[in-house]
Formats: C-alpha cells, structure tokens, sequence
C-alpha cells in the first residue's frame, strides 16, 4: 500500500524524533524502580504512540486511497462524432460556476462549447477556422453532449481530499460513452498545517492520464478536425 506523505514531512518527523527518543531514552534509564522489561516497555509504548501521533492520520487516509483509487482512470465506452457540446461542474451534488470554464471552452479543438451562468442562462462559445473565439448568451443549451464534472470532498481523516468524477453523457437518452475519475489524496496534519503551508508541496493523487481533461474530451468527443488527423495519420502509414 503507498503512503501518501511527502519526503519533507519524513525528514521532518525524522529530526523530531532525535531529541525526543535521546531525552526518552534517558529519562527511562535513569529510573531505578523498575526492571529492564519494564524499560523496554516504555519504551515501545513511546514509540508506537510516537508513530501514531505523527504517522497515524497518514495511514487511515492512505487506506481510503487504496479502495478509492480501484476505479480511477479513464474509461472510454463510445466514441461519438461531436461539434461541441454542454459542460457543467456539480461540488457535493450541487451546481457550480468556475470561472476557468469560460477560457477553457476553446482548447478543445470543437467548434463550440456551453456551459451555465450563475443567472440560469447559457453562454456558448465558438471558434471559427482562424482560431477567433466568441461568446454569446442564450436561453438553453443546444449540444447534444454533455461534460459533466462531479466533485466530492471529504475533509475528514480515514478519507480522501477531493474526488472528481467527470461522465461524457448523451443528454437525449442519458447513455455515458466515457467516465474519468480522479483521486486526490488527504494530508497529514504534518504535510497539511507545517509543510504545505511553508513549502506548498502537494502529493500527487490517482488516475490522472496523459492528454488530461481536454484529451479525455477529445478522444470521446470526435470533432471534425480532430477525426480528418486520424484518417489522414492512417493514410499515410
């Protein structure tokens, strides 16, 4: 099983541990009213409260890793011929409005994108063939296909950070032609208040596939020029 915990936070834990074991270790033997066992004892009793105290958290949430992370990756069912299509971004089942979604509509090589407004109303994005964006508003969406992203959090030790699970849906009959999800582990107090907050190091999760989010969409999602390269790479070879 991976432990998710960064080098930084083990070095840390590790320098730690060297004052505290030396002055342990000396406060123990220096007692004469106990025996050696029950030195010993102590002993391993520090220790395992020592490791649970630092190494605890990162163990329950590492557990949580392993089983969210059986399922993460992308998986591709059917892949459609698409001009653009509708994207939507739910966080705990409700709907949510970031601003990137508005700059990241053109980067998918389809001639259109939608997405909703925080009044209700659509705003659909085209690009024409010299790669010139444009952005209107409109009552309701048009495409056929759907971009859905599904972020879940849970802020809590034995879980995960964050889950994003984005479905590929055909909004005429509900079918999903592709699924990607991706695992983003929860820190330790160690990494999570000492080292993220002074390094800002961040430990790298699950799933996460080459081409990204915009490959993903791409590979299911077939627009005109992205299907021509593919016949005109099988011609040529």
């Amino acid at each position: 099983m991976t432990l998710y915990i960064s080098g930084l936070s083990i070095i840390a834990i590790g320098v730690l541990a060297v004052p505290v074991a030396a002055i342990l270790i000396l406060a123990v033997l220096t007692l004469k009213s106990i025996g050696v066992m029950a030195k010993l004892g102590i002993l391993g009793f520090a220790v395992a409260a020592y490791l649970a105290i630092f190494l605890g958290d990162v163990y329950l949430n590492s557990i949580a890793m392993k089983e969210a992370c059986k399922d993460a990756g992308s998986r591709i069912y059917k892949a459609v011929d698409a001009d653009g299509y509708l994207e939507t971004t739910w966080e705990n089942g409700v709907l949510a409005i970031p601003v990137s979604e508005r700059t990241a509509l053109v980067y998918t090589g389809h001639k259109f994108a939608e997405t909703v407004t925080k009044g209700g109303k659509i705003v659909r994005c085209t690009v024409d063939e010299h790669e010139k964006s444009s952005c209107q508003l409109q009552e309701v969406a048009t495409a056929r296909y759907e971009v859905r992203h599904a972020i879940a959090r849970y802020p809590y030790v034995g879980g995960v950070y964050r889950v994003w699970h984005t479905t590929i849906e055909d909004r005429t009959d509900g079918e999903i032609l592709a699924e990607y999800k991706i695992v983003d582990p929860l820190l330790g107090w160690v990494d999570r208040h000492l080292i993220q907050r002074w390094f800002g190091s961040r430990l790298r999760g699950c799933g996460r596939v080459d081409g990204g989010m915009s490959g993903f969409i791409e590979n299911t999602l077939l627009s005109r020029q992205t299907t021509s390269a593919k016949l005109l790479r099988k011609e040529n070879e």
